[in-house]
């Protein structure tokens, strides 16, 4: 029984870290757009550890966030 009972935490731990490592590769968590009256004028994308914004030129701005209590709320 105690051996069954590592083998599934082993599991465990390993499918863990694969999901970690998908959800920090991911760079477009949440999505907001402005439109403008003919064309998008600018898009705003955040995810876990950055906030970028382009605008109609197509031109990215992005910054860090300087620590997680600095995080934008929902």
């Amino acid at each position: 029984m105690k051996d069954l009972l590592q083998m599934v935490a082993l599991f465990l731990g390993f499918g863990s870290w694969i999901l970690i490592f998908v959800s920090l590769q991911d760079q477009y968590w949440k999505e907001s757009t402005q439109d403008g009256s003919v064309i998008v004028t600018s898009t705003i994308y955040e995810n876990l550890w950055m906030s970028c914004a382009s605008d109609s030129t197509g031109i990215y701005n992005c910054r860090d966030f300087p620590s997680l209590f600095a995080l934008p709320g929902q």
